[in-house]
């Protein structure tokens, strides 16, 4: 069979999206396929905007909780906003819903035994769903986890059920997230989610890492094959030189994670430096906490939220890129092994690239070991760094030969594209 003729159902939590971190990122492997041989089941409140798929299918907890109270149907067909010519309404939940996720503030495990619970019951057998299925006929699954182990199920249940390869694509560190808990209900959601993700992954014909040392720290709990792609950029990189009067340094990013003190941090040290340097900062949201502190007083601009297209417009306009982690020790532990979906995009922007984070998380060392950014691990170097680049515009493009090296090898879109297909048409091949 030729590979542009397999079709892959796509499993996950979000769907395929051009606004959102997560769906851009899973759509990006299908960018050279025919949207056609594509589909996707996901289970959040959310609606697609997808280049790359037409065909959704969407069940949410409401649709279960209507399912159980009210003996609606759950679930159904959802239209792609790219492809539709109406409005599609975004649907802002129930208020049992609301409820629930009040509840997950003061008894987070108690809330995913609940809603496992709520899933267990769900399988493919629903006429509509079932119809959707047959006349897709999926030649292999991808399932994009998340957080809760109904989908874990889901996936192998639907692998095993249709005779079909799976395939995982992981970017989480979810089965290492052990921690010390006063709550029994924590361990019991926790054996559980353990015991689902190993049976997942080891039925599995291969699990695609989203970098290097996730792969090498997780794999080894499991029997599978693996392999590591990593995030690509569709930036094409133009040499530009400063044109800006001031100086214009940007972070575009979300700002959990303690990101926002860190950029605190960075915009307090460039007005030390001099009186009319600051940060743009382009997000979707400004946690509460950081209301007080993203003032002008302390270099911050907030710009709000704008689409990826207009993101990737204001890198180009920048001299200086910037990307930050949080420094608690929670924050470490807890993001140690994520690898922001930024940094391919600042990697091929040509641009000078900071990045200001802690020792042990995967995309500092990342950077770092390639050579192709700035770092700065802690306050006082980020002074010096900054007072560095600052001094010199050629500083400012130090690594950038090292970043074009490291981008043609591991974050062209159309190479990762092919790395994707080729490994899919094997594992249908049983090369796996």
């Amino acid at each position: 069979m030729n590979q542009k003729q397999l079709k892959i159902l796509v499993l996950g939590h979000n769907c395929f999206s051009e606004s959102s971190a997560n769906g851009r990122t899973l759509s990006t492997f299908f960018r050279l396929r025919n949207k056609d041989k594509v589909a996707q089941f996901y289970v959040n409140n959310e609606v697609p905007s997808s280049k790359v798929c037409n065909s959704f299918y969407r069940i949410t907890d409401k649709n279960i909780l209507d399912n159980i109270f009210k003996s609606k149907s759950y679930g159904g067909i959802i239209n792609n906003e790219i492809k539709s010519k109406k409005p599609i309404l975004k649907n802002t939940g129930a208020s049992l819903i609301g409820k629930l996720k009040k509840f997950k503030i003061f008894f987070p495990s108690v809330l995913y035994i609940l809603r496992d619970l709520l899933w267990r019951n769900i399988n493919f057998n629903s006429k509509e769903l079932k119809n959707w299925l047959d006349e897709f006929k999926p030649d292999l699954i991808l399932l994009q986890p998340g957080d809760y182990s109904f989908l874990y199920r889901m996936a192998r249940t639907l692998s095993q059920k249709k005779n079909i390869p799976l395939i995982v694509y992981n970017s989480e560190d979810y089965y290492l997230k052990d921690r010390f808990s006063i709550s029994p209900f924590f361990y019991i959601q926790r054996k559980k989610k353990k015991k689902e993700i190993k049976k997942t992954y080891n039925t599995a014909k291969i699990i695609i890492y989203s970098n290097d040392l996730l792969e090498k720290n997780l794999h080894k709990f499991f029997k599978s094959n693996s392999c590591v792609i990593l995030t690509s950029s569709e930036i094409k990189l133009v040499e530009t030189k400063s044109k800006n009067d001031t100086i214009r340094i940007l972070y575009a990013g979300n700002l959990s994670h303690e990101r926002w003190k860190s950029l605190v941090v960075i915009g307090k040290i460039l007005k030390k430096i001099h009186t009319n340097l600051h940060i743009d900062v382009y997000s979707g949201e400004i946690p509460k906490e950081a209301n007080a502190n993203f003032t002008s007083s302390n270099g911050i601009n907030f710009k709000g939220s704008v689409s990826y297209n207009e993101i990737l417009k204001v890198i180009n306009e920048a001299d200086i890129v910037i990307h930050t982690e949080g420094f608690s020790n929670l924050t470490k532990w807890d993001i140690r092994h994520g690898f922001s979906t930024k940094i391919a995009d600042l990697l091929s922007s040509g641009k000078c690239f900071l990045m200001y984070g802690p020792k042990g998380i995967a995309c500092v060392d990342y950077l770092s070991q390639n050579e192709v950014a700035w770092i700065a691990n802690s306050e006082l170097e980020l002074e010096n760094v900054f007072k560095e680049i600052l001094n010199s515009e050629k500083q400012r493009g130090r690594y950038l030969e090292k970043a074009k090296k490291l981008v043609n090898k591991r974050h062209k879109k159309n190479k990762n594209c092919r790395i994707f297909e080729d490994l899919i048409l094997d594992v249908y091949n049983n090369k796996y």
